[in-house]
């Protein structure tokens, strides 16, 4: 698929990190009807002290308050009438095998799956002003100050090779952009290189090495290929959610993604990293393992770097996240990978640990 370049005012809105301000951009929610004459609710984030706009996930539909959507005492929910699609809980969770569309459910009966454009068809986007609390900045590891090198190079418009390299994840799996699907979201990589581009005047060199399906141990097998045309300057290193699966153990997993560091610093003995800890798998489903073991390793290879990898926690992230919303909320496939609100969710956490919080606010 041909690259997908969004204006820069454009993507300056949509990599804003999400826990600053007083606005919350395209929230999804997947309304589900739970109970037979059940309100169907949809849960937010914050309380909204006024809802904006509600869309469809592609954003060309606008729907009505009253008609479409109510709120009230900061609950959102859909009436009726309402134009917005609305899934039924047996089809989230039906009892029969549907080949292809269902995964084993944990405790008995099938977990609704699909990839492309299928959940993102399924939600909607809300905007709406509120007062924001919570510590994500501070679980993402925003503190953590970027690589010293990067951050230099970054400072004085010097050019920087930056490699993405990791899972499907990583890859952009579920992005609408890669899917085809409206509002054409390019991946959370793009986004980063786009965003470093324009706020500091680099030439950004950028790779996108993923490999959807594949292990840290599967991103050691194929690395040097990865190296052949690309020494990079900061590398983006985002392995776990199918080591999770497969219950890679934290000190083997640790292991590969060190090698693999090695690796690309034979390439560049001045290589940074930023070392990505996965999102969550749908704990519905038997790809949930031990996804959320993997971050407290990461921190320690990055204790043990001398200041030349951070980590961006986006299993604190999800966690958080999750305590306010359903899975389907922010999926892309109903199992393991993130929906576009999300893969921004990945992008203005970069974004932010690179630049500062305060910087990818007003960089652009």
């Amino acid at each position: 698929m041909p690259e997908i370049r969004y204006e820069t005012a454009r993507l300056k809105e949509l990599t804003k990190p999400f826990w600053t301000g007083n606005f919350m951009l395209y929230e999804p929610i997947m309304p589900v009807a739970r109970t037979e004459g059940e309100r169907i609710e949809g849960r937010l984030l914050y309380k909204p002290e006024e809802i904006v706009e509600v869309r469809n996930a592609r954003l060309d539909t606008v729907y009505e308050e009253g008609t479409d959507w109510v709120v009230e005492d900061g609950r959102l929910w859909f009436p009726p009438r309402s134009r917005v699609p609305i899934t039924r809980i047996e089809e989230m969770f039906p009892e029969e095998n549907r080949e292809g569309w269902v995964q084993e459910r944990v405790g008995g009966g099938y977990s609704l799956f699909s990839e492309g454009h299928f959940f993102h068809d399924k939600q909607v986007a809300v905007s709406y002003k509120c007062r924001k609390t919570g510590g994500y900045r501070a679980l993402a590891g925003i503190e953590t100050a970027c690589p010293e090198r990067t951050a230099a190079k970054l400072a004085n418009a010097e050019p920087l090779n930056l490699l993405v390299f990791g899972d499907s994840i990583a890859e952009g799996a579920n992005a609408s952009g890669l899917t085809g699907a409206a509002p054409f979201l390019p991946t959370w990589g793009d986004q980063v290189r786009a965003i470093l581009e324009e706020a500091c005047g680099s030439k950004i060199a950028y790779k996108n090495g993923s490999v959807g399906g594949i292990t840290s141990e599967g991103g050691l097998q194929i690395v040097d290929r990865v190296l052949e045309d690309m020494a990079p300057d900061l590398a983006i290193i985002a392995f776990g959610m199918n080591d999770g699966t497969g219950k890679v153990a934290p000190d083997r997993y640790a292991a590969n993604i060190s090698a693999i560091m090695k690796r690309m610093e034979a390439a560049n003995g001045a290589a940074e990293f930023i070392l990505v800890a996965p999102m969550l798998a749908n704990p519905d489903t038997y790809f949930s393992g031990n996804q959320a073991a993997y971050a407290a390793v990461l921190r320690d290879l990055a204790g043990a770097s001398g200041g030349r990898a951070a980590v961006a926690d986006m299993t604190a992230v999800h966690r958080e996240l999750l305590k306010h919303k359903d899975y389907a909320d922010l999926t892309g496939n109903n199992v393991n990978h993130p929906n576009d609100f999300l893969i921004r969710c990945y992008a203005q956490v970069l974004i932010a640990l690179i630049l500062g919080e305060a910087d990818s606010e007003t960089a652009l």
